[in-house]
């Protein structure tokens, strides 16, 4: 068995998808996973990987190695591995420091420890921030856009074929299917997170007040669709300007993002999309970063504002945080005052329904 491939997460990204391109490269990766009702199910298990009605055969996948990342075993694989792949959210990463670092120790191969953090994080890669510098380790970005859903241990999944990835931080390719060198990763990274995952925000907290489960459902209900035209132009204008992309290029870029969102045969739900509310409203992701770029460029969009305020109150509502732990005016303090009164009255306006 190889052991050069090293997968961490085997939630639905990590088995779900990369697991899928390292087994067409003709590779058979080693899973570390901390849940360990999730490791005894997977062990030597084959799951299904399917497609929307009417797209690709299912996909056999299976899981021949799985550890828990405070065995040796986990250690000894990192340590002999060519390249780690991460899929278990950003929050979570500086947990494996430790991880890495003990398998660094026993590390006796020649070429470095390549770490591939498929998190979908503005600069991700600052999470591992101790290991810099070290010609032992490279650690580069890499941006998911194919959504994955479990169905028990098998998955759901949309059909895409690509990983891109910050080849600028890697001293060599990744020789995988699917994985894409970019040099200019963080500006696409930057641009998929605010465009993509705004709108995606614009769905997931307008459905949830409008009483939505189904992802796919909300996003093709006329006033949502309405919603998320009125971001998208001014949205569209400031990452543009922004990040120096012509105008057409984003725009369709945008407008690709609204019809894979509302592709029916992707079967997501809203409690999935909106679900960490807190963690969304931060300064450098979906809705405020967006709202930061629209102030700098002289732009407004009162309809990305009611996002944020439907945001907050989703936090609120299912008892994410408390008013009193997060003031609005705290939250929201980057932005100008008349826009925090617009969000303050909404949100006002949305607990009294």
């Amino acid at each position: 068995m190889s052991e050069r491939v090293v997968i961490i997460g085997a939630g639905q990204t990590g088995r779900g998808f990369i697991n899928r391109l390292v087994m067409e490269s003709g590779e058979q990766a080693v899973f570390i996973e901390k849940d360990a009702d999730l490791i005894e199910n997977l062990r030597n298990q084959s799951y299904q990987i399917r497609f929307g009605e009417g797209a690709r055969i299912p996909f056999a996948a299976e899981i021949k190695t799985i550890y828990s990342p405070d065995s040796q075993e986990a250690i000894d694989t990192i340590a002999k591995a060519e390249i780690v792949i991460t899929a278990i959210g950003t929050d979570h990463l500086t947990e494996l420091t430790s991880l890495l670092e003990a398998a660094l120790k026993q590390r006796t191969e020649d070429t470095p420890l390549m770490v591939l953090l498929c998190e979908n994080g503005v600069n991700a890669h600052e999470k591992f921030a101790v290991f810099k510098p070290n010609p032992a380790i490279e650690i580069s970005d890499a941006i998911i856009f194919c959504t994955t859903l479990s169905s028990g241990l098998d998955i759901v999944s949309e059909e895409m074929d690509s990983i891109p990835y910050d080849s600028s931080a890697l001293s060599g390719p990744i020789n995988l299917k699917g994985f894409l060198p970019d040099a200019h990763l963080g500006t696409l990274m930057k641009r998929k997170i605010y465009t993509y995952n705004c709108l995606s925000a614009c769905i997931a907290y307008t459905g949830a007040l409008y009483g939505y489960t189904s992802y796919a459902e909300a996003a093709c209900d006329p006033r949502i669709e309405q919603r998320m035209k009125a971001i998208q132009d001014p949205l569209d204008r400031v990452v543009s300007k922004e990040y120096m992309t012509p105008l057409a290029e984003q725009h369709d870029f945008s407008t690709k993002a609204i019809r894979k969102f509302q592709n029916k045969s992707i079967v997501d739900t809203i409690d999935r999309n909106a679900r960490n509310a807190l963690r969304k409203l931060g300064r450098n992701e979906r809705i405020v970063a967006p709202l930061r770029l629209m102030e700098i460029y002289h732009e407004v969009s009162e309809a990305l504002l009611e996002v944020a305020a439907m945001a907050y109150c989703y936090g609120i509502v299912h008892h994410e945080f408390t008013s009193e732990q997060q003031p609005i005016k705290m939250l929201f303090r980057e932005l100008p005052e008349a826009w925090i009164k617009i969000i303050e009255n909404s949100v006002q306006r949305y607990l009294r329904a």
